[in-house]
């Protein structure tokens, strides 16, 4: 196990890139902090556009692209720290992004319930605005692997899936009055997996959908859970949640696996690497800590 202290503070938005190497944490002071997570060294500051930033998402290719309270998008290429371009995204604050891995689209979402699917080009940038899609605030956003699936979650107890290359709506879910605060999708856009507000993870296989109910419920954590993760193979999920712990799961079975963590400190957010043998968290916002996969 290995841990970096980066010095955030609770209301500090942090992302890590999907390879695992990159850590970018946005503070309320309008900074942006780039850190190596191999060598544990802070390689950039960052002068931010937006006055407050409430997302980020780093790309594959090494871009990361910021959403502030007053609605804009900011792109930064992590190759050489410089500002790329602005967009002006929504209306109202981006609570939520997610980029394809294709590199070519990335979505965002906001607290007046509009997405926005944005495709990006060597000569700038097309937008696909999809407008007001749920009725409050979009939480939490997820593409599949395979950059045909976009699943959000809201405020207004709803996950929906979509598909990304035309917009329609795919399948819509009810959360019994929870917000979703965190979603996933598998590589290839079977597995779709939520939480709400009171710790549950719902597990919807979309090939063998029932009656609009999941597959599984996993029930383990003692409090909200604030992030998800799905293994690129699709069968392991990793969970972080108020309670401290990070909980391994076999999507086959919907079983807990491993617990991780001393259950002192919240779970801000975990992934996992591209190789599915390391899982990275942050806990405490100071601290980011890189375990082995159990």
């Amino acid at each position: 196990m290995k841990t970096l202290n980066i010095g955030a503070k609770s209301k500090d938005v942090v992302t890590i890139s999907p390879d695992g190497k990159i850590v970018a944490r946005a503070t309320e002071k309008g900074k942006i902090e780039i850190w190596d997570l191999s060598s544990g060294e802070q390689i950039y500051n960052l002068e931010a556009k937006n006055p407050s930033i409430e997302a980020m998402a780093i790309s594959a290719d090494n871009f990361l692209i910021t959403g502030g309270i007053d609605g804009k998008l900011q792109i930064f290429n992590l190759q050489n720290g410089q500002w790329k371009q602005g967009i002006r995204g929504h209306r109202s604050a981006v609570k939520s992004l997610a980029i394809a891995p294709n590199q070519r689209t990335f979505v965002s979402g906001a607290t007046d319930g509009t997405i926005a699917i944005w495709h990006l080009n060597r000569n700038g940038r097309q937008s696909g605005i999809m407008g007001r899609v749920h009725k409050s605030s979009v939480l939490s956003l997820a593409i599949s692997g395979d950059s045909k699936t976009l699943v959000s979650g809201s405020s207004d107890y709803k996950i929906k899936v979509w598909n990304l290359l035309d917009g329609s709506l795919k399948h819509q879910f009810e959360t019994e009055g929870s917000w979703v605060n965190a979603v996933d999708i598998s590589h290839n856009g079977e597995i779709v997996d939520r939480v709400s507000s009171n710790g549950a993870i719902a597990v919807w296989n979309l090939n063998e959908l029932n009656e609009n109910e999941p597959k599984y419920m996993l029930e383990r954590h003692q409090n909200g859970v604030r992030s998800l993760a799905i293994s690129s193979d699709g069968n392991t999920l990793v969970s972080g949640g108020e309670d401290g712990r990070i909980i391994t799961w076999n999507l086959n079975t919907g079983t807990a696996q491993h617990i991780l963590g001393d259950g002192n400190l919240p779970v801000d957010l975990v992934t996992i690497t591209p190789e599915d043998n390391k899982i990275i968290s942050r806990s405490g916002s100071k601290k980011i800590i890189i375990w082995p996969m159990p």
